[in-house]
């Protein structure tokens, strides 16, 4: 089977699993709308119709014309579902991949949706344990550990959890790897008043160029 190399294209961002819904939904969904398969999740469009042979008489060159190019679209159309289909199971972990059984990408992005955009009080715990636990992985940047504790945020409030600037501060700086640590005493000696999470951020940034230059010079030295 022939696959459209445009909607092949790699795409790089977390899988789905039964904690990060909303922020993969808007992720998956620019996905698809960047490759033109958005449609196919929302319907708009929708099967075409083919026409029927007539019931009696033979087929008229225009009926047969008309009713070949109605299956031309109606083959085109299941291809398009079948490329949204794959673009979304290859962005799922494989426990999702049991609700990927429908052969409509509609029907799919439904099954997703109704078993992770939980509202439950498991779901909220579970978010927000896993949020107020994060750390730094070893091998994260500062721009990816600033990112994946806002996706956190997102997903809380998608399910109706208000998140402060002052939460979303406390975990971003309890969560630096030990060579960042240092900026920490400098944040909580900022006043209220002038403390704001893009100064944070932009804080964590600086420190993070400090301690890179400070090992580059020291291997330098060696």
């Amino acid at each position: 089977m022939s696959f459209d190399s445009s909607s092949s294209t790699s795409i790089n961002f977390p899988l789905l699993t039964p904690t990060n819904w909303a922020s993969w939904a808007l992720r998956m969904e620019s996905d698809l709308i960047e490759k033109d398969l958005w449609e196919y999740i929302t319907g708009e469009i929708g099967a075409p119709e083919v026409p029927g042979l007539p019931e009696q008489g033979d087929e008229t060159k225009s009926q047969r014309a008309a009713r070949e190019a109605a299956e031309e679209r109606l083959r085109e159309w299941v291809k398009k579902c079948r490329q949204t289909k794959a673009r979304i199971i290859l962005r799922v972990s494989d426990s999702q991949l049991g609700l990927c059984a429908s052969e409509h990408p509609k029907e799919v992005w439904e099954a997703l949706r109704r078993a992770n955009q939980g509202m439950g009080f498991g779901t909220r715990l579970s978010l927000r344990r896993r949020f107020w636990n994060a750390h730094m992985n070893s091998d994260e940047n500062v721009s990816g550990w600033v990112s994946r504790v806002m996706n956190m945020r997102s997903d809380l409030e998608q399910i109706g959890v208000k998140v402060a600037d002052e939460d979303v501060i406390i975990v971003l700086t309890d969560g630096l790897s030990h060579s960042l640590e240092a900026v920490i005493p400098v944040i909580d000696s900022i006043s209220d008043s002038e403390l704001t999470l893009n100064d944070v951020v932009r804080r964590i940034r600086n420190e993070e160029g400090r301690v890179t230059r400070f090992d580059d010079c020291s291997y330098a030295d060696k």
